[in-house]
């Protein structure tokens, strides 16, 4: 996905689009029949491009090294410019939906070409203030890559599809009603089909069935592990010790109070169990050693 939307850039780095900039104020008193204190004009593309801290230095290789004639700004760090004018001298801005949501007043002023989410996820919650920031930002093109568009519900995608086409799927209340009550009673109505339809022409996506012929085959092994003595003896301890705090909860608050810590004595169980140094303990792993040996197997091959 990045090498596409660098491709891109690289594609449009020398095209001129316009924008509306505003005038010098008229001096005295203005009238109806003054000229609008604005003027277009036209200028070449500065993009830019929001994703998570840790994908900017990938980024910046990534330009560097698939297309070297682009100028990238990594707008990053305390010293990063406060000047937006400074953008016009680069081709790509790179950064993060952090410093989106901080300098919001001052981004939202710059006109870009392409604005580009990276990891387009982080927008799903359009309560968010990431949400809310990149939406004000002004461009003339936008696009956003993820490889996981819906992670909790429907309502991720919406948020998504109405920054890259504001309307297409209409109000959230009226999208959640229409199409995810409907879609999560039954995934093969028909409102899921139309739903497809409608976002079809807006996704660029590559298919298993596209690139099988580039994959090798798929190998799957499923090895049992058998818990060391010592970590066996831990992982019963603390079931016990769990089952008797659990059952002494239930009874005194119910149910449906306790959940939460159902949930939390499940997972130490399963830290347990995986590693006990997982859960702040120092009794060896089973898995580990196992994970261990098969690596020292392969690189020794």
């Amino acid at each position: 996905k990045t090498l596409q939307a660098l491709a891109l850039l690289l594609d449009s780095s020398t095209d001129k689009f316009e924008v509306e900039v505003p005038k010098e104020p008229l001096r005295g008193q203005l009238s109806l029949f003054d000229p609008p204190q604005a003027e277009i004009i036209s200028k070449r593309p500065t993009n830019l491009v929001v994703m998570p801290l840790s994908l900017i230095h990938n980024w910046s290789s990534e330009a560097k090294k698939f297309a070297p004639s682009l100028k990238v700004l990594p707008y990053v760090g305390n010293n990063r410019p406060r000047e937006v004018q400074i953008f016009d001298d680069y081709d790509v801005v790179i950064t993060t939906y952090g410093l989106v949501r901080n300098d919001v007043d001052l981004l939202s002023t710059y006109p870009f070409y392409y604005v580009i989410l990276d990891e387009s996820q982080a927008i799903k919650n359009t309560a968010s203030k990431n949400y809310k920031a990149v939406t004000s930002l002004k461009s003339k093109y936008r696009l956003v890559l993820t490889g996981t568009p819906i992670e909790n519900s429907l309502t991720d995608l919406w948020a998504q599809m109405n920054f890259i086409n504001a309307g297409l799927l209409g109000s959230l209340q009226n999208f959640k009603t229409e199409y995810v009550s409907r879609i999560e009673r039954d995934t093969q109505c028909s409102r899921s089909r139309q739903l497809q339809a409608l976002i079809e022409p807006f996704i660029l996506r590559r298919t298993k069935v596209q690139v099988a012929s580039d994959l090798p085959p798929k190998t799957e092994q499923i090895r049992v592990c058998e818990m060391e003595k010592e970590q066996s003896a831990l992982y019963e301890s603390e079931k016990s010790a769990i089952r008797n705090v659990l059952l002494e909860r239930i009874a005194q608050d119910g149910m449906a109070k306790s959940s939460a810590l159902v949930l939390q004595s499940l997972m130490k169980l399963r830290q347990i169990a995986c590693h006990p140094r997982l859960a702040g303990f120092g009794e060896p792993s089973a898995k580990f050693d196992e994970v261990t040996r098969l690596l020292e197997t392969v690189l020794s091959e």
